[in-house]
C-alpha cells in the first residue's frame, strides 16, 4: 500500500494563496454583498444558540404550577412572608404570590427580611413528600423589611439600634412590665408593652412593634413596645 505524503513546505503556501483569494473575493463585493454575506455566514450560529438558550433558559411559573416542573430549572417571583433556619445554618423561606405559597430552601443565610420581594432562579425538587424550590440565585425586586426574625436581629443589633422594628415569636414569660418572646432559640425581652396585650398568655405566637435599645448595665438588647398583636 502506497501512502502519499505532503511536504508543509507546499501545503503553507497553499493556504495561504486560498485565504488570499478569500480576502480579494470579499475586497471585490460591493457593501450590500459584503453584508448579505455576513448575513447569511453567520445565520447557522445565531440559530445553533436561539436552540441552546430556549433548552437552558428557565421558564417562569408561577407558584401553584410548581408540581408541574419538578426536577426543572424555574423562574419565580413573590413575598417573603417567612424566615426559618436550619440547624445547619441555610435558610427555608416561605414565599406568596396570587393566594399561592411555596417553600423555598437556600443554602447559608443571606440578607433578606420578610416583606422583601424577590426573584428565584431554582430546581423543583421533592423533600418528605412536599415541593419545594431549591435556590441557585436570589435578586430582590423590592426591599421591604416590615418584619425581621430575631435571629437577624441577633447577628447585627447594632444596626438597629434606636430604630422602630416588628419582631414575631412566641411568648416564653410575662412579668409585671415586660415579656420575652422566643423564636428557634432567640430571646427578646419587651418592655411596657401598652397595646394588646390583653388576653395575651405564655405559648402565644404575637408581633411585636417597638424601639430597639440597649442596656449597658445588663449588656443586652431590649425592646420598648408600642404595639402588641396576637398572631392566629
Amino acid at each position: 500500500m502506497r501512502y502519499i505524503s505532503f511536504d508543509l513546505a507546499i501545503l503553507s503556501p497553499l493556504k495561504e494563496s486560498i485565504a488570499r483569494y478569500r480576502y480579494k473575493y470579499f475586497c471585490s463585493l460591493d457593501l450590500p454583498m459584503r453584508r448579505n454575506l455576513i448575513l447569511f455566514l453567520a445565520l447557522p450560529s445565531l440559530a445553533l444558540l436561539y436552540i441552546i438558550s430556549l433548552s437552558i433558559s428557565p421558564e417562569r411559573v408561577s407558584l401553584g404550577d410548581l408540581e408541574r416542573y419538578e426536577g426543572s430549572m424555574v423562574l419565580v417571583e413573590g413575598e417573603i412572608v417567612d424566615i426559618r433556619v436550619t440547624k445547619g445554618k441555610n435558610m427555608v423561606i416561605t414565599l406568596a404570590e396570587g393566594g399561592e405559597e411555596a417553600k423555598l430552601f437556600l443554602h447559608g443565610k443571606k440578607d433578606l427580611c420578610i416583606g422583601d420581594r424577590i426573584e428565584v432562579l431554582g430546581r423543583v425538587e421533592r423533600y418528605r413528600g412536599e415541593v419545594e424550590i431549591v435556590a441557585k440565585r436570589i435578586a430582590k425586586v423590592e426591599e421591604g423589611c416590615e418584619e425581621m426574625k430575631l435571629f437577624q436581629l441577633s447577628e447585627r443589633p447594632d444596626r438597629f439600634l434606636n430604630k422602630i422594628l416588628i419582631v414575631s415569636g412566641q411568648i416564653s414569660y410575662i412579668g409585671r412590665d415586660y415579656l420575652e418572646i422566643e423564636d428557634q432559640g432567640y430571646r427578646l425581652k419587651i418592655l411596657a408593652p401598652i397595646q394588646g396585650m390583653e388576653g395575651v398568655t405564655r405559648g402565644d405566637e404575637v408581633r411585636v412593634k417597638g424601639r430597639l435599645l440597649y442596656d449597658p448595665e445588663s449588656f443586652s438588647y431590649y425592646m420598648i413596645s408600642t404595639e402588641v398583636e396576637g398572631i392566629d
